[in-house]
């Protein structure tokens, strides 16, 4: 088995077709790692002429694969570096790998690297949002077999849920809390002057267009960071949304007053789960909370309606109303491996022992598990805890 690293842009229909093949075998899913999201990135974003794909192929088949970009230095990593993340926001970097020939395409692929260390690429290598699972295992299995150090920068538990009924999820929530939603359901209803409804807007190419404007027109068009804001990056999420929603992947569903959008959600189905992409609501009515109303409505309404085992947010750490909401876990880490010279690996062990360190010495603990949060449900007055986003 080979490795090779090629830029994105100079993928032909083979490789682009031999991708697709390999998203449909991997034993992890990650829909932000395949053609139709990274095609469309390198394509429009301003660094798309950077963005690489990594690949372990044999005989034409790939086995796996996944996207690179180098960077001058990451967090206290002041070396340069290669990053998985290649978009703004980009909350998985789960490569993606076939199961049966996991643990040649990981050595194949860390061969190829350590070879472009030597030569023209950074000897650090930047697993940011990495699931602790099999695609982990393998990994560092191959590492661990090439003699390359390998670390854990940082780990945390991501928001999830998983194979359950509707009834099943809102018997997780106090039924205050129900409660509480269903009155600010009602409450929204009487100051809009219209009954309050859920509405699976997949198909109609026009939503994703009210997405981007109700972004635009919160806090996120005002710090310049909404999508509309950045170079490149409508066209890139639109082209996207095209290629999933052509392929019956694209999941978008959105709350509506009348003919008044009050909340959006976008997922992308990848292998057995979904993956929450974007979320907005409409800021003049934060304290109805339509993010949280939508949230409820989209689980029950993807266990009821799709064969999806698990719904993903996609979501950033600590994010508390999420943690809230979804009451399942998904552990995810930041790993990094030199395949690099002395002085890559030197800086790599130094860095991550002082975090050690540090931690150790770390006396508070916060723990909020049993307790009933349904008081003190979130208004959406502060939308950047409530915002959960691959994008964000």
């Amino acid at each position: 088995m080979n490795g090779h690293i090629r830029p994105i842009l100079s993928l032909g229909e083979k490789d682009i077709a031999a991708w697709r093949d390999l998203a449909e075998r991997a034993v992890q899913p990650n829909p932000l790692f395949e053609p139709d999201c990274l095609l469309p990135a390198a394509g429009h974003l301003s660094n798309g002429s950077r963005m690489q794909l990594v690949v372990a192929e044999d005989e034409g088949v790939w086995h796996a694969c996944f996207p690179v970009q180098a960077e001058p230095s990451w967090r206290a990593l002041r070396r340069p570096l290669l990053m998985t993340k290649v978009r703004r926001m980009d909350y998985d970097a789960t490569p993606l790998v076939d199961q049966r020939r996991a643990s040649d395409a990981w050595r194949a692929v860390l061969h190829v690297l350590r070879a472009a260390a030597d030569d023209r690429l950074p000897g650090l290598l930047v697993f940011n949002w990495l699931d602790d699972g099999p695609v982990a295992e393998a990994l560092a299995d191959a590492a661990g077999r090439l003699g390359l150090t390998r670390r854990v920068y940082h780990r945390w538990e991501r928001p999830v849920v998983r194979t359950r009924s509707a009834s099943e999820h809102s018997a997780h929530h106090s039924k205050k809390t129900i409660a509480t939603i269903a009155r600010k359901r009602r409450l929204l209803g009487r100051h809009l002057g219209a009954e309050v409804r859920f509405h699976d807007r997949s198909a109609d190419p026009a939503a994703v267009e009210a997405v981007l404007q109700m972004e635009a027109s919160g806090y996120k068009g005002r710090n310049g960071v909404a999508i509309l804001t950045q170079v490149g990056e409508p066209e890139w999420f639109r082209e996207m949304c095209e290629r999933f929603r052509v392929a019956g992947r694209l999941h978008l569903h959105t709350l509506e007053a009348g003919d008044r959008v009050v909340a959006a959600q976008l997922f992308l189905r990848g292998g057995a789960g979904m993956f929450l992409c974007k979320l907005t609501f409409d800021e003049a009515m934060a304290r109805y909370s339509p993010g949280i109303q939508l949230h409820f409505d989209t689980i029950e309404h993807l266990c009821r309606t799709t064969d999806a085992a698990w719904i993903d947010s996609c979501t950033y750490e600590d994010n508390q109303t999420l943690l809230w909401v979804y009451p399942d876990r998904r552990t995810v880490s930041s790993t990094v491996i030199a395949t690099g010279n002395m002085a890559d690996r030197l800086v790599l062990v130094g860095v991550t022992g002082a975090r050690r360190v540090l931690r150790r010495r770390k006396v508070a603990a916060v723990s909020t598990s049993g307790s009933d949060l349904s008081a003190a449900l979130p208004t959406q007055s502060s939308p950047v805890v409530v915002e959960t986003t691959a994008t964000r």
